[in-house]
């Protein structure tokens, strides 16, 4: 998926997996989780914990988003970051947040996964993109997000998320006056 480096493309696929039904095993694994109850709609569960056909489809596409995110960085880091490049670090900036949202995990829960399983690219982008807005809009890629400990993780992505939502809540005003 991320070859083909469409997001567009990518973002369908996420699309309709969040608005298809979910599957039985998915289905019998959140009910489970929750006491044999209802689990709710899988759009809302938690994206890390989960499995089945569906689930599995949204981590990738996730995650193929992500890293087409950090080779967009890559590509910002080699080439300068000129107009058209703060255009695009604010859009990847607000991608990564979306990314992060849908994973429906808070701060805390991504830190743990990531210590005790492995690295989400989500969190990397989200970072990075942070980072570099805060920055002045300089890339910097050796920010090594694996070296991090966990309160100063959770810490970096409560900042990050706070920003987004500064920033495209003010977005979302200015095209409501327009």
């Amino acid at each position: 998926m991320v070859i083909c480096s469409r997001k567009d493309k990518i973002d369908s696929l996420l699309s309709w997996a969040m608005s298809s039904s979910q599957d039985l095993p998915s289905f019998y694994e959140s009910s489970a989780l929750v006491k044999g109850g209802d689990p709710g709609r899988h759009s809302k569960q938690a994206l890390l914990q989960g499995s089945g056909f569906i689930s599995i489809v949204k981590r990738y596409a996730n995650n193929a988003l992500a890293n087409i995110i950090l080779s967009d960085l890559a590509v910002m880091k080699k080439n300068g970051v000129e107009l058209e490049g703060e255009k695009l670090l604010t859009k990847d900036f607000k991608l990564a947040f979306i990314l992060f949202q849908r994973l429906n995990s808070s701060c805390e829960d991504v830190v743990k996964f990531m210590r005790d399983r492995y690295q989400i690219r989500e969190v990397a982008a989200l970072c990075k993109c942070y980072i570099s807005i805060a920055a002045g809009y300089r890339i910097n890629e050796s920010i090594n997000i694996g070296e991090m400990d966990n309160n100063t993780l959770c810490s970096l992505l409560n900042a990050a998320t706070l920003k987004a939502k500064q920033m495209f809540q003010r977005e979302s005003k200015l095209r409501a006056i327009k």
